[in-house]
């Protein structure tokens, strides 16, 4: 499964912030140039004149410079990002996007395999050796010559063995933690890749019966599902509300300006689409009520009543209080109307 555009894509991005790391290498040198320039006409040490009259222009070279050293040294910062963001293009990962990515996951897998059966031969070749110590050399010579490796290969799981005794670690030179980090790494990335693999078939099918993209329409918006680009996009004819903008970026979505939409992976993002389109669903709902024949044979919305709950009564006072309570009382009142003069 993967876009045909894929390393295209990868190789524009990465010109791209080439040319960003550039242009903001330019910009900071030139707001250097001027800060030096600001200060040219006054020799260096010059204190302010207090009082005098050039103490006003003293001061305004003074800010003029300080805002262009600022400013060379934040372009500067963003030269060095931009430059390490393109260095980074395509080393982040395997991406469900590149086409080879099911033959990149292979060999990953077959490289992790590799390196348990690595890990456990190391531990039955130590055992076999007479479990020797980190400073045992002929020891570990036996070992080495077990596994058919150079004894300096061995190193740093000797040094590390070492340095584990001083934690309560280091009883054999692979730890079972690391068997197990390494047993369920491998168990992700073949998890992964049966994934890929399943798309990658889907994907073959529907290009041979020539499938197009589905569009579903809702209130003021639409859903397209791409299998074949590998994309879920919502589009709106504006600006979503807030609330909704929050939900798409809460729900991995993120807006493509060359596809003005804002998309997910769909292989990978079933879940999350339908329960974005769930929630925009139940939103049209509550805005635009049901309507109803009329009595008239017209049609009339549904109202909603709000229903008014009464307050519920104070609770009783304690006995002491009788009295007070008596004369909150209707009966209470008239008898004392009835005494009044």
């Amino acid at each position: 499964m993967g876009r045909l555009d894929y390393h295209e894509r990868q190789e524009a991005r990465r010109e791209r912030l080439e040319a960003a790391a550039e242009r903001a290498a330019r910009e900071s040198s030139s707001a250097f140039d001027r800060a030096r320039a600001v200060l040219e006409h006054i020799p260096p040490g010059q204190p302010i004149l207090v009082g005098h009259y050039s103490e006003r222009g003293h001061r305004a070279a003074l800010r003029r410079h300080d805002r262009a050293m600022m400013t060379g040294i934040e372009r500067q910062r963003d030269a060095r990002t931009y430059a390490s963001r393109a260095a980074a293009v395509g080393s982040a990962g395997i991406s469900q996007d590149d086409p080879g990515a099911v033959l990149e996951l292979r060999e990953k897998v077959a490289r992790l395999e590799a390196r348990r059966e690595l890990m456990g031969n190391i531990n039955r070749a130590w055992r076999k050796a007479g479990r020797p110590e980190p400073d045992d050399r002929e020891g570990w010579e036996r070992v080495a010559r077990e596994l058919g490796v150079e004894l300096e290969e061995l190193g740093p799981r000797r040094l590390r063995m070492a340095r584990g005794r001083e934690w309560g670690q280091g009883r054999q030179p692979v730890e079972p933690y690391e068997l197990s980090n390494l047993g369920g790494n491998l168990r992700r990335y073949r998890q992964r890749l049966e994934a890929l693999e399943r798309e990658e078939a889907r994907r073959a099918e529907l290009e041979d019966q020539g499938a197009e993209p589905e569009v579903l329409e809702g209130n003021g918006w639409s859903l397209e599902l791409d299998e074949l680009d590998n994309r879920a996009r919502f589009r709106f004819p504006a600006r979503p509300a807030p609330e909704v903008l929050e939900l798409l970026k809460r729900s991995g979505f993120r807006w493509s300006r060359q596809e003005r939409a804002w998309q997910t992976h769909l292989a990978t993002g079933r879940g999350r689409v339908a329960h974005v389109r769930e929630a925009l669903e139940r939103r049209d709902r509550d805005q635009h009520p049901p309507r109803v024949e009329g009595s008239g044979g017209g049609v009339m919305p549904v109202r909603r009543r709000r229903v008014e709950v009464p307050p519920s009564p104070p609770p009783a006072l304690a006995s002491g209080n009788a009295r007070a309570t008596r004369q909150g009382t209707p009966d209470a009142t008239m008898r004392q109307s009835r005494n009044d003069p």
